[in-house]
């Protein structure tokens, strides 16, 4: 979770002095970070990991099973193709 609040920080500073590359390397992180919170149900990342060690969040579905696999994939691909859809449209 640290670094959830660590790159929201850098992707404010980014768009306040406009830097577009940085800006998208930051929200795909930040994606990822989100990712990783709702795909690790067996062991859950360490939520306020420097200061304390004592809570971990549960995600809903495990990432290394296939079926979360699939749901995963596709729905990057959804997300991916809308995107590309309305800009290009």
């Amino acid at each position: 979770m640290h670094s959830f609040i660590i790159a929201s920080a850098a992707l404010l500073l980014s768009y306040i002095f406009d830097i577009k590359f940085l800006e998208q390397a930051l929200v795909a992180y930040i994606l990822h970070l989100i990712l990783d919170l709702i795909t690790h149900k067996d062991y859950g990342p360490r939520f306020l990991w420097p200061i304390s060690d004592k809570y971990t969040l549960r995600g809903v579905i495990q990432w290394d099973k296939k079926i979360s696999i699939i749901i995963i994939y596709t729905l990057t691909a959804v997300i991916v193709l809308a995107k590309y859809m309305l800009l290009n449209y």
